[in-house]
């Protein structure tokens, strides 16, 4: 079976159910909706990272404002432009 024969199936497939969904009830709907959502929703993993403490990694002098103009980025036309 090609790819284009499998699309043309699940596309007829998709259709069947579109038209199953217009004779459910307004309960069903909402149902089917909360499904749906609850299949797009990607798991959140616990965040096992530590925050830095403030203050952990500062050296003896602090930063001015010359070191960030110095560490701005400036981008050329090619650069902007995606070349």
């Amino acid at each position: 079976m090609s790819v284009v024969t499998q699309r043309f199936e699940q596309m007829i497939t998709f259709e069947q159910i579109m038209t199953q969904v217009k004779q459910l009830s307004l309960d069903q709907r909402l149902r089917l909706i909360q499904f749906t959502a609850q299949t797009l929703m990607v798991p959140n993993p616990k965040n096992t990272s530590q925050p830095l403490p403030y203050g952990k990694f500062s050296g003896g002098q602090q930063s001015t404002l010359e070191d960030f103009v110095l560490a701005e980025w400036h981008p050329t036309e090619k650069e902007l432009n995606g070349e």
